[in-house]
């Protein structure tokens, strides 16, 4: 007798209504329409940027101590120096330069001065008579506006693609370690005696980057600022 009187009671209960087809769970999204020219751009230039860095990494050792004599001490005190130096750039870059110029225009500036210290570089390192001060304030400024290339073109890279970040970041990180794994190898190419391998190792580097960034990116087209909004 139970069963009939509990039988009604049982057809009034509501079940919950559930969607009946639930939103798709994408795993990549595709950047921003017209986008993919500056982010693989913006991707290059860092890339590059990454690989000059690990080109100074891999040849200022041996330059300064066994071409210019520079002691252990010595070569410990210009590496930190340039390391302030960089680090110093990173941070004005961040709370003077971005918010108030166009960020590709402060990526264009830092390719820039990094191709003008290279060159400057090459030229200083086929001169014989050319000492160890030269060629560490040379060095000095190689170093300098990599704090300001490699922070914009990650920022660039990955707000070109705000629906795929995870995919640009690591995307972006793999590009840029294989850039510098191969930096040490062109490093160490040719003669060893003058400090001219690292010089146009780190010169190529610079180009290329430059190169990558006026041909993609073209900064000379007028186009919203990502980091701006």
């Amino acid at each position: 007798m139970s069963t009939p009187m509990m039988a009604p009671s049982a057809s009034r209960v509501r079940k919950p209504r559930w969607p009946i087809k639930p939103p798709p769970v994408t795993m990549y999204s595709s950047p921003l329409p017209g986008s993919r020219p500056r982010l693989a751009g913006g991707r290059s230039a860092g890339s590059l940027g990454f690989a000059a860095l690990f080109a100074y990494i891999a040849g200022s050792s041996f330059t300064l101590q066994e071409v210019y004599g520079a002691s252990p001490q010595t070569y410990s005190l210009l590496f930190a120096l340039n390391s302030v130096g960089m680090v110093t750039t990173g941070q004005l870059n961040g709370k003077l330069l971005l918010g108030r110029f166009p960020s590709h225009r402060i990526l264009g500036a830092g390719l820039a001065v990094l191709a003008t210290a290279c060159t400057a570089l090459v030229v200083l390192a086929t001169l014989t008579h050319v000492g160890l001060p030269w060629i560490a304030s040379a060095l000095f400024f190689t170093a300098c506006p990599v704090g300001m290339i490699l922070p914009t073109s990650t920022a660039l890279s990955l707000q070109r693609a705000p629906h795929a970040a995870g995919s640009a970041s690591a995307l972006l990180g793999t590009a840029q370690f294989l850039m510098g794994a191969l930096a040490p190898a062109l490093t160490g190419l040719g003669d060893q005696g003058t400090a001219l391998p690292m010089a146009l190792s780190v010169l190529t580097f610079a180009l290329a980057a430059t190169v990558c960034f006026l041909a993609l990116c073209r900064p000379w087209r007028p186009t919203s600022d990502p980091l701006a909004q």
